[in-house]
């Protein structure tokens, strides 16, 4: 099974009542915090690409020496993955997939929520540090964006309600 969808998939499933879930790598959780493009610029930039969707998960990782933003959209039953060079800016659809059950509810959440992806990792960062990993999660009927900020040589969490904006939960 394709790993994108996998995590596109899972991003709706994970419990933000849980201990953090990203597992991100020491060169990951650098690089991002030197990137000259934020994981909310890429969300946006995905989401102007393709025109109408939303984002319903993003990352920044280092894959042979070199860092992208990997961004996954929503929109009219399509599941996109879009690929955003945290330099320029530039986002290149990676992928596209009918979007499965869970892909269609994030989508019907995202919809109505009045708090964006992009909106709820600028409040995240404000708690210090650059996010590296924003999802989209319910959990026991509550919806908020789980978002993973680097800061230094170490990881925190921080989970955005998707209607209020405020933060809900710092781990």
């Amino acid at each position: 099974m394709n790993y994108l969808k996998i995590l596109a998939s899972t991003a709706l499933v994970v419990g933000f009542a849980a201990p953090a879930t990203f597992a991100a790598s020491s060169t990951d959780a650098k690089d991002v915090q030197n990137a000259k493009m934020s994981l909310a610029d890429a969300v946006k930039a995905a989401q102007e690409a393709e025109s109408g969707s939303k984002a319903i998960y993003g990352k920044f990782h280092v894959t042979n020496g070199v860092g992208k933003y990997e961004i996954v959209v929503v929109n009219n039953g399509k599941t996109d993955t879009l690929v955003v060079d945290p330099t320029t800016g530039d986002a290149v659809k990676a992928k596209r997939d009918s979007a499965d059950k869970t892909d269609k509810k994030g989508e019907a959440t995202i919809e109505s929520a009045q708090t964006t992806l992009a909106a709820a990792i600028d409040t995240a960062e404000k708690q210090g540090g650059r996010a590296l990993e924003a999802e989209l999660d319910t959990k026991k009927n509550t919806t908020a964006y789980e978002i993973e900020i680097a800061n230094g040589d170490s990881t925190s969490t921080v989970w955005v309600d998707v209607n209020s904006g405020d933060i809900i939960k710092k781990s």
